[in-house]
């Protein structure tokens, strides 16, 4: 799919049609879906920039530009790591820098030019390990490369990648399952499943499975197409909710966040028209709740199953094992 190619159905925006806009939605009290737990951290973003929006909705030409160069620049991103995303280590070796030792090294694209390979002789799960190690990595890198992220500290670059790597693999995966593969189950790169082994441990294996499925079904219900993918992975990365963030880059991320709502909102009413584009607004906010659930029920799994699996030196690979054991 070509990304500058995206359907609109109207390239302007009368008052009229944007007080309609407002009545059956664009009000963002009406917004249902939030990125936080509470529910009123993008509400309470929104309200405060009604006035912003409003103004900028009577400049469409300033708006498509200003979409069209996002769309970009997430594009550009998105490529640059996507090599890094379909590609696996090498069976049996990992890589042992910790995720602050990548933050301080310039992004490294290639499984190639990554420094000191090693041999992993005690890993739980070595068939799937490395799929999964660089789907987190390219998380990574693909976070750093985030122009306004190098203001922040690197305490609260870490911290936002704890939290949200997880669900970003999740959207990326679905994505790659159902663009690649035509399948509406979790597949790696190789086309290969997703998930623990399928042998029989209680029955936790299966229930494992539909855990990790909860984003790619509600994926393929929503059809989300690639431009509301890339919107919803910046959105997802910026999280000022986050936990223990330092007071001093809070306010930057929520910036970017509401910046980054606020270009998917413009996307989903020029693509939708303004009845249905709130709503689809909407829709596709309520995803990131329940990637928040997948997330939190991923992590608790890990932690039994590192409960029963204490003589392995890392369930996965390192550096998704130290991401699954934040909170």
């Amino acid at each position: 799919m070509n990304l500058f190619k995206y359907p609109f159905r109207s390239s302007s925006l009368s008052r009229v049609q944007i007080q309609k806009c407002e009545e059956v939605g664009m009000n963002p009290m009406n917004i249902r879906a939030e990125i936080t737990e509470n529910g009123e951290l993008l509400k309470a973003e929104l309200l405060a920039n009604q006035e912003t929006t409003s103004v900028a909705f009577r400049a469409p030409l300033v708006i498509e530009d200003e979409l069209s160069s996002a769309i970009s620049k997430l594009t550009l991103i998105e490529n640059r790591t996507d090599i890094l995303f379909n590609s696996s280590m090498p069976k049996q070796y990992g890589d042992l820098r910790s995720l602050s030792d990548i933050l301080q090294m310039n992004p490294i694209l290639e499984i190639s030019k990554i420094p000191n390979l090693t041999l992993l002789r005690n890993e739980l799960f070595p068939v799937h390990a490395g799929f999964v190690h660089n789907t987190c990595l390219s998380i990574v890198e693909y976070t750093k490369m985030f122009g306004s992220f190098s203001q922040l500290t690197t305490y609260s670059i870490e911290k936002l990648i704890r939290h949200g790597s997880l669900m970003c693999g999740g959207l990326m995966s679905s994505r790659r399952s159902i663009q690649k593969f035509n399948s509406d189950s979790l597949r790696h790169t190789d086309g290969s499943l997703c998930g623990k082994p399928d042998r029989s441990w209680n029955g936790i294996y299966v229930e494992h499975k539909k855990m990790i499925h909860k984003t790619t079904y509600s994926f393929i219900r929503n059809r989300v197409d690639d431009v509301e993918f890339l919107f919803l992975k910046a959105i997802v990365m910026c999280n000022p909710a986050v936990p223990d963030l330092l007071d001093e880059d809070v306010k930057l991320v929520e910036k970017e966040r509401f910046k980054y709502a606020r270009w998917l909102l413009d996307y989903c009413l020029k693509k939708n028209g303004i009845v249905h584009g709130p709503d689809r607004f909407n829709s596709l906010l309520s995803m990131i709740s329940l990637m928040e659930i997948q997330q939190k029920e991923q992590k608790c799994f890990h932690l039994i199953l590192r409960s029963y699996f204490q003589e392995a030196d890392f369930l996965v690979s390192p550096l998704y094992d130290d991401i699954m054991a934040s909170h």
